[in-house]
């Protein structure tokens, strides 16, 4: 009779993964205001991750196009960003569209890097390439 043999638990199993949940911060001034640029949290990527579906445009189950997709970055950012005062106080996704579209791009982009959000991002490339055109 042949020994059945046990299968072995990786060692990483057995590592404990520990968490700081103090969101990662980075001081902002623009327009000479003082601002305070935060990590996403859980919440603010949900609400970027649906603003960002809500333009699928889907025939016969299949994603065949994108709307409104520009929407998220705005959001993502007004949800992030903070004054300075102290108080909880983040700023309006109205200001946030009235500033140059440079300055939004680079919040969004470290927001992104910093909350892991850009393998998302490349998740909803893919998908939307390997759709044929409408």
């Amino acid at each position: 009779m042949a020994k059945r043999k046990t299968p072995q638990t990786p060692k990483e199993d057995f590592e404990v993964w520990e968490f700081d949940l103090e969101p990662q911060e980075r001081k902002v001034k623009i327009g000479g205001e003082d601002y305070i640029l935060k990590e996403a949290s859980e919440d603010a990527a949900c609400k970027w991750r649906n603003q960002t579906l809500a333009g699928a445009r889907m025939a016969d189950g299949k994603l065949v196009g994108m709307g409104n997709v520009s929407d998220g970055e705005p959001l993502l950012v007004s949800l992030c960003l903070w004054k300075a005062t102290g108080k909880k106080d983040n700023v309006s996704p109205a200001v946030v569209r009235a500033w140059p579209s440079r300055v939004v791009k680079k919040l969004f982009a470290w927001i992104e890097e910093v909350s892991d959000l850009a393998e998302d991002k490349e998740t909803a490339k893919n998908e939307q390439s390997d759709t044929p055109d409408s």
